[in-house]
């Protein structure tokens, strides 16, 4: 209600028009944003991981917070599990240049434990 009364010149329409996109995000019911997350997860190929990170998507009106995107770190499917990290690693390290990141393959003596589930490695660098 308060971003209302600020005037749409200088910049505010635009501050205006996010804010109701992300309150209407947010109003929706956890499960329905758990599973556009999930579907755009899907359809994203992995050299877009970067694009998503650092985007708000304002044609489908997305917002996912880190909370959100790490509810994945368990799902069944691998691609969707790895994905997830990547975003959240990305978004984490915003600020930094991630250099490189891998998916690494757990051993079999930790085959189907917790542990095994998401194994990552990364380097980053900081910006400048």
């Amino acid at each position: 209600e308060e971003l209302s009364s600020f005037p749409d010149a200088g910049g505010y329409a635009q501050v205006k028009l996010l804010a109701a996109q992300l309150l209407t995000q947010m109003r929706k019911p956890l499960n329905t944003r758990r599973e556009e997350v999930k579907s755009m997860l899907i359809d994203t190929s992995r050299k877009d991981l970067v694009k998503v990170a650092n985007a708000h998507d304002t044609e489908r009106r997305m917002y996912f917070g880190l909370d959100l995107i790490s509810s994945f770190f368990s799902d069944e499917d691998g691609s969707i599990r790895s994905k997830a990290a990547e975003v959240y690693i990305l978004r984490t390290y915003r600020g930094y240049t991630v250099d490189d990141m891998d998916t690494v393959e757990s051993k079999e003596v930790v085959e189907k434990t917790p542990a095994a589930l998401l194994h990552l490695l990364w380097s980053f660098s900081p910006p400048g």
